[in-house]
């Protein structure tokens, strides 16, 4: 009983991951658009939200995606982009932390000799735009190409002199390629400098490759908004699907996988979504945990 008395009083920070959390599955046969959040989904946030707790919305999407998918949403939301390393209040145009990465470190690691005969492209990530190296590169332009009026640069790794907030490279796996072999290898060299992971998804013979800072990660953006709004550590919940949230969600003291992430991340968290990302699995969560706190 003293327990629910004092978590009624105090607040609290909810951190959610986009894709596969927060969004449905593109359906091909709906008549909904493919970037949006649910009814349900949208409720428990604007109800969190009018009782003063804190929605951070925890993405590797840049920033302008992720206003695209907010901009007829009248939630008070804080935005942590680029996985951690941008983060933004958009009512307020106000933002709290920005980071670049070094260039020197990703023309290293863009010139690996295990990577070469796999590179398909590099992408530098920016505020508003990307940078590619290549234009024919379907899958890429396809997916930029759902964001309205969103620029897509020519990018040469040589001549580049704007420092992008993060970067990722499209791999085109062949048959007698070990992909974790070489992800391995690049983390052994790169280990202190950047963090490295796959995408959860291989697409056809596609694989994409994340690049981000070392120092920055969606956990390590968390605990800067708590601690700026003085919000307990014991007070965060966490909620995502794939590797990207797999810090946030071991660190939580309220870690939660969805019922569809990756088992991975299934192993690390406290807590399991009874209901996919096709079924309100954050808004069944959250309205639950809340009424059994009586927050």
């Amino acid at each position: 009983m003293k327990d629910k008395l004092k978590y009624q009083k105090e607040k609290w920070l909810i951190a959610l991951d986009i894709d596969r959390t927060l969004i449905p599955d593109q359906n091909i046969n709906s008549n909904q658009p493919s970037n949006h959040i649910l009814d349900d989904e949208i409720k428990i946030l604007n109800k969190l939200n009018k009782k003063g707790h804190k929605i951070v919305i925890a993405t590797g999407r840049s920033l302008k995606s992720t206003e695209e998918l907010f901009k007829n949403i009248n939630l008070n939301i804080i935005l942590s982009n680029f996985n951690g390393c941008y983060i933004s209040i958009p009512k307020k145009n106000k933002i709290l932390l920005e980071t670049k990465m070094d260039l020197d470190i990703l023309r290293s690691i863009a010139k690996e000799k295990i990577l070469q005969d796999i590179k398909y492209n590099l992408i530098f990530k920016y505020l508003d735009h990307v940078e590619i190296e290549n234009f024919n590169d379907q899958l890429i332009l396809e997916f930029y190409n759902n964001f309205d009026n969103f620029k897509i640069k020519k990018l040469n790794i040589d001549k580049v002199i704007n420092q992008p907030i993060s970067a990722y490279m499209h791999l085109k796996i062949k048959d007698n390629i070990d992909t974790k072999e070489i992800l391995n290898k690049l983390k052994a060299k790169y280990n202190n400098q950047l963090n490295l992971w796959y995408w959860r998804d291989k697409l056809g013979d596609s694989i994409i490759l994340e690049i981000n800072n070392k120092k920055y990660n969606k956990w390590s953006s968390i605990l800067f908004i708590a601690n700026k709004y003085k919000i307990k550590k014991e007070n965060i919940i966490t909620i995502g699907d794939n590797l990207n949230d797999y810090e946030m969600i071991k660190n939580a003291n309220h870690g939660v996988a969805m019922i569809n992430g990756l088992d991975e991340i299934k192993e690390i968290a406290n807590h399991i979504t009874k209901y996919d990302n096709n079924n309100n699995g954050v808004s069944d969560f959250l309205s639950n945990f809340f009424d059994k706190i009586g927050n």
